[in-house]
């Protein structure tokens, strides 16, 4: 099959995990035998780069002028690769930056399409202020509904969502999915906590100092350490160095996040404190992945992932008292916490490997573009066993080691 793929980012330049899991499905898809172009912005050059990934997206800028002909650009770009490449489904992820008008290039052709729904790209087009704007910047868009649908969602809630906000009417569940390594579990002395992720008010990095302040002081001869990865904000992560001031000596902040192994591997209990409405959650399903337990907030993805006392611990939002009581839990109770950490890497180990899910959306893929089930053995490379799936995951998780930080590009 040929799946021709538009997404905004696609690695070596990614945000999180949704530009990750969009390269995990594309290398998964070409190892079963696909044809896979992938269409993204200009934002980064990859001259050593397969010849299917095409970097001429204009992605938008601020000014209402410029956007529109970005637009128009990304429109043209994307017809004239339609119908050189000729599809038989067109993938699309996230089109924020780069205009709604792509759905409309490939409605023109009649190609079946489906979208990856990992977060809400779409609002600020769907919202009613907004109608008027978009027909006077988009005019050769029409007056025709955005149709988002079929809609891979990464999440139930998601799911529901898609369902009742944005009318769409095909929907699949296909959550993210992770490299699971072999695990020797390391038992570290002291406990050692760690996040990971934005550092910014939304995702909550403050809750989890809070937290373990009030447990420092309530049991000031009981050691931990508390490393922090990633960037963002630079007054926020002042705040935050600020606030950790009375624990600082076991405080680390590590910088942008790289995917190196080590942030797991030693690591006892993963805090994510999130206050947003988290799509999915893939840093819960690597730090499982890792045997490393977690405490996350109880609402949306991480709830979904989670379990309450069986594979994670879950806290009420925004609550660092209810966060501390579950740091004392665990802390304290060694037996609760090694079986965390081992039911959360058998659950993931079941539930989110990457040759599971993956093979999954392959089969809804090719049931979108119209290939019948007898159809789809066809598209089985003869390298697609379980070993050569085993050595996908690998090389993509060695990519991102070693292209796909941010640090690494920048």
């Amino acid at each position: 099959m040929k799946i021709l793929t538009v997404t905004n980012y696609y690695p070596p330049y990614f945000i999180g995990g949704y530009e990750i899991a969009c390269k995990e499905t594309m290398d998964f898809l070409k190892d079963k035998g696909h044809d896979v172009m992938v269409i993204t912005s200009d934002y980064i050059k990859n001259e050593d780069e397969d010849k299917n990934i095409i970097r001429k997206m204009k992605y938008s800028k601020p000014s209402r002028i410029q956007k529109k002909i970005n637009e128009y650009k990304n429109y043209k770009i994307l017809q004239k690769h339609i119908q050189q490449f000729k599809p038989d489904l067109v993938y699309f992820w996230s089109l924020r930056g780069l205009g709604i008008n792509m759905i409309k290039a490939v409605e023109e052709k009649s190609i079946p399409k489906v979208f990856e729904i990992g977060d809400f790209w779409m609002y600020g087009y769907t919202q009613p202020s907004f109608k008027k704007k978009i027909i006077s910047l988009l005019p050769f868009i029409g007056r025709k509904k955005l149709n988002i649908s079929p809609a891979i969602c990464v999440s139930k809630w998601v799911q529901k969502e898609m369902k009742t906000v944005y009318n769409s009417e095909i929907t699949y569940v296909s959550p993210n999915a992770t490299f699971i390594p072999k695990v020797v579990l390391q038992k570290t002395s002291p406990i050692k906590f760690i996040f990971i992720g934005r550092l910014d008010k939304a995702k909550g990095l403050d809750i989890a100092i809070e937290a373990l302040l009030k447990f420092a002081k309530k049991y000031p001869e009981s050691p931990f350490t508390f490393d922090i990865y990633g960037n963002g904000d630079a007054h926020f992560i002042q705040e935050c160095k600020l606030l950790c001031t009375p624990i600082q000596s076991k405080v680390n902040f590590k910088g942008q996040v790289n995917l190196k192994r080590e942030m797991y591997t030693d690591a006892s209990i993963l805090l994510m404190p999130t206050r947003v409405r988290e799509a999915f959650g893939l840093v819960i399903i690597e730090a499982m992945a890792y045997k490393c337990a977690v405490i996350a907030t109880n609402a949306y993805g991480p709830s979904e992932i989670i379990t309450h006392e069986e594979n994670g611990l879950l806290f009420k939002p925004e609550d660092y008292n209810d966060l501390f009581h579950n740091i004392e839990k665990l802390y304290f109770d060694r037996g609760l916490l090694k079986r965390l950490q081992d039911n959360g890497y058998n659950d993931v180990s079941k539930n989110y490997s990457l040759t599971s899910v993956k093979s999954k959306v392959e089969k809804i893929l090719l049931d979108i573009a119209g290939f019948k089930r007898k159809d789809h053995n066809d598209f089985e490379a003869p390298n697609s066993n379980r070993e050569s799936l085993q050595l996908l995951q690998e090389n993509t998780y060695d990519y991102m080691l070693k292209k796909c930080s941010l640090a690494s590009v920048k």
